[in-house]
């Protein structure tokens, strides 16, 4: 929510999932101090997403750099399952 708040998000239809839900890529404008750009990105870095297993490379080192910085998910006690 304090990520997108009074700010645009236009998000583009990407592929279809097998469970028939809809991948799209969602990018913010930039709002004061907070960042602009890929929402996916931008919330992997925070800690409080996780990449898809097949995401790009970029991704997986935005998630080891929240990890090492106890962000988000990665802080206190959480006991994070992959589904």
């Amino acid at each position: 929510h304090n990520t997108i708040a009074n700010r645009s998000l236009t998000c583009q239809p990407r592929d279809l999932s097998a469970d028939g839900g809809i991948t799209a890529e969602c990018r913010l404008e930039a709002g004061g101090r907070l960042p602009a750009g890929d929402l996916a990105r931008l919330l992997v870095r925070q800690g409080w997403a996780r990449p898809m297993p097949d995401s790009t490379a970029a991704l997986a080192a935005d998630m080891d750099k929240a990890k090492a910085a106890g962000a988000g998910l990665w802080r206190g006690d959480w006991h994070i399952v992959t589904p």
